[in-house]
């Protein structure tokens, strides 16, 4: 025992001097005091290695040299079942990945030599990626394409630039920043169209001007930017008019003296695949994202041989091009032509396709219907397009200053009982948008490009066989919220969470786009005592740490610590955790991220059951307030007038009748819910396929719905707004 003791008291003495071997003396003594059966001293002197560690690999500066010994500590903690030390240890060697990554993405951005700067961000790119903090990881990816993007723009030659910006590109995809990628691509674009307009304007090598417009058209057409792309393809086939010769020969020609279009293929497939599903950085292996970078930079070396070889054929000597008229085209010349080109050739994409169109009609992408052999309507009302003053008055006062969620009393609406004709209405009638962006509003006011502006276009529409395909047998289902079991992780039906926020004690707020209730959280948080009874508003809630911690959690659960610390304005962020860890509010996972506990899931699950359910009631009840007297048929035609569904406000209900969406929706509402026959029986100029078109094109407007029975109601949009509140 006593020479366990004595390598114990060696180890002691050469902590400062030596500290490796008195790592190495504490560990001989531990294996010294479990030979003897003495756990108890064991554990002890493993500790003190495991301390001992953990100070030298703070003091050592490159992380990753520092990584071998906490992985050592963090493993001799385990060993003596203290797991929670373990991953503090672990945890702060990611955090010195993610200094050193931080210390190099820093210095990178003051440098103005891109080498050396996109050399350090791909090294702090690794460094983010071992710490696994990827937005770190991403931050240094897109820091490098910056540069290359800022390099590119000072580059006065297009196909040199190109080069450039397909350097960005890559290393924006590495990034996951979409938006720039396609910003480079644009840019690569633009010069080339710049290059080909300054050319046109000489009237010279109009050739060369062709040239640069192909590639434009080509970069344009791959980032799916329509109107430049017809810009530039008009150009091309103007210049080919005005040579008088096809463009394929031109191109053909082209190549030859060594200039080819360019290939897209590696542009084609970054920005023409579908977004991937982001998978965090902590659920990945270092060995998987250290392989994807690896990928990358193969798929980079690929472009490099590409460039090569394409530039080994523009360093040929060139000889003078001159505008190829078909009466300056020497015979020579057109035997190179028609010559097999034996130069190796960049892979290109033919520039005469479908030409792209842009067609801005209503339902122009549905499919067409061509067994429908339809007639139009005998008599088509020709209405006035101009708004009396009234009623435009009307119109801009909404506009100025929307009525938002607000009702009108019976009591308040005095108007004549007309059902014939609406003539200058002259009360406020409430245009509540259903909606916050006041943009979407004013667009309902979009006479020149919202569908029906015209009786005559919604028809010449229909006839076309340009509207939706039947769907007789959609469902209820679709309009209600998901599954009770699911409702925490999905999003709310959109009339349920519009009734959740009556509410007084449900706070809706978002989760990647999906609503998230806090009303079980602060009812589970106030059992605990974390919150009391007078706290309601969500900022006196944010105060409350514990509030502010679980609500952070369950918007992206899970989360490691360090992206909590970083999304909480709160300094003892581990104390807080460890108190709702104690109260069986979150649970750790296996990769040490946290997550909300099953108790937390059920209580919520429970309490929108709940709430949903009182919701729907009230809004079935809400429903039964539709007012459907004949005097406040004024309501209807505002509602639709807003809605787009009619075109004029000024014009009697006899001669709306003749608009079949009109005539539909009043149908709907006079007999709701409504058969199918006794709709097709009040348009019975249109025939039934076709008026099944448009039942289904209006339910998509979310202007009607059908019910489980096939039967036809309002939607729950076009319901709240003619409901009139009953004293």
């Amino acid at each position: 025992m006593e020479e366990c003791k004595d390598l114990g008291k060696l180890a002691k003495q050469k902590e400062k001097e030596i500290p490796s071997e008195a790592v190495e003396l504490y560990i001989q003594a531990a294996n010294c005091f479990a030979a003897k059966d003495n756990q108890k001293d064991n554990k002890t002197n493993l500790e003190k290695a495991a301390k001992l560690l953990r100070e030298i690999a703070k003091s050592i500066e490159d992380p990753t040299e520092a990584l071998a010994h906490y992985e050592q500590s963090s493993s001799i903690y385990s060993d003596i079942d203290k797991q929670v030390e373990g991953e503090k240890v672990l945890q702060e060697a990611h955090q010195k990945f993610i200094h050193s990554a931080k210390m190099l993405q820093s210095e990178a951005n003051k440098i103005e030599d891109l080498e050396i700067a996109v050399g350090k961000l791909k090294q702090a790119s690794d460094y983010a990626l071992k710490g696994k903090n990827e937005q770190l990881f991403n931050e240094c990816w897109i820091d490098s394409g910056d540069f290359y993007l800022k390099k590119a723009s000072q580059i006065q030659d297009p196909r040199d630039a190109l080069k450039i910006y397909e350097e960005a590109v890559i290393n924006y995809r590495q990034g996951n920043d979409k938006k720039k990628r396609l910003t480079s691509l644009e840019r690569a674009a633009e010069n080339f169209s710049k290059k080909a307009n300054e050319i046109y304007k000489t009237q010279k090598t109009l050739v060369l001007a062709l040239d640069n417009y192909i590639q434009a058209f080509t970069l344009y057409r791959s980032i799916n930017v329509k109107d430049k792309a017809i810009q530039n393809e008009k150009k091309a086939e103007e210049i080919c008019d005005m040579i008088g010769i096809p463009q394929d020969s031109i191109t053909n020609y082209l190549e030859t003296q060594g200039i080819f279009s360019i290939s897209i293929s590696e542009k084609q497939k970054l920005e023409s695949e579908k977004e991937e599903s982001h998978v965090d950085l902590d659920t990945k292996s270092d060995q998987t994202r250290i392989e994807e970078n690896e990928r990358a930079i193969v798929s980079k070396e690929s472009l490099e041989s590409d460039r090569e070889v394409l530039q080994a054929d523009q360093e040929k000597p060139q000889p003078e091009i001159k505008e190829p008229y078909p009466e300056e085209i020497s015979e020579t010349e057109i035997e190179i032509v028609d010559e097999k080109i034996s130069e190796p050739v960049v892979e290109t994409i033919p520039i005469q396709e479908e030409k792209i169109e842009q067609d801005r009609e209503f339902d122009t992408l549905i499919n067409k219907v061509p067994e429908a052999k339809l007639e139009v309507p005998p008599v088509i009302p020709e209405i006035s397009k101009e708004i009396t003053p009234v009623a435009k008055e009307l119109v801009d006062q909404d506009i100025e200053n929307p009525i938002e969620n607000q009702e009108v009393s019976e009591s308040d609406v005095e108007i004549p009982i007309d059902t014939q004709e609406i003539s200058e209405p002259t009360i406020e009638i409430p245009l509540d948008t259903m909606k916050d962006d006041k943009s979407d509003f004013l667009e309902d006011f979009d006479f020149e490009n919202k569908e029906g502006s015209s009786i005559k276009n919604r028809i010449k529409s229909e006839l076309r066989g340009q509207s939706q395909s039947p769907s007789t047998d959609i469902e209820e289902g679709k309009k209600k919220t998901a599954d009770i079991e699911n409702l925490f992780d999905d999003a709310l039906d959109e009339s349920m969470e519009e009734f959740l926020s009556d509410f007084d004690d449900v706070i809706i707020v978002e989760k990647g786009g999906k609503p998230v209730i806090t009303g079980p959280i602060i009812e589970i948080l106030r059992e605990q005592g974390y919150i009391k009874e007078d706290l309601s508003k969500e900022e006196e809630l944010q105060k409350v740490p514990e509030y502010q911690i679980l609500l952070i959690i369950i918007k992206e659960h899970p989360l490691p610590l360090e992206t909590i610390e970083e999304r909480s304005d709160i300094d003892s962020v581990s104390m807080v955790i460890s108190n709702l860890q104690a109260d069986n509010l979150i649970e750790q996972t296996n990769d040490y991220q946290w997550t909300i506990s099953e108790k937390v899931k059920e209580n919520i699950r429970e309490f929108m059951s709940q709430t949903l359910a009182e919701g729907k009631s009230k809004f079935e009840e809400q429903r039964s307030n539709i007012i459907r007297d004949s005097k406040y048929e004024h309501l209807l035609i505002v509602t639709l007038y807003k809605f787009g569904v009619i075109p004029e406000l000024d014009v009697s209900v006899m001669e709306l009748m003749q608009i079949p969406e009109f005539a539909v929706i009043k149908t709907i509402k006079d007999n709701e819910p409504a058969e199918f026959n006794l709709i097709a029986e009040v348009v019975s100029e249109i025939p039934p396929v076709q008026v099944t078109r448009m039942l289904s094109r209006l339910e998509t407007e979310e202007r009607i719905r059908q019910n489980t029975n096939g039967q036809w109601e309002l939607s729950n949009k076009l319901a709240k707004e003619l409901v009139i509140k009953r004293e």
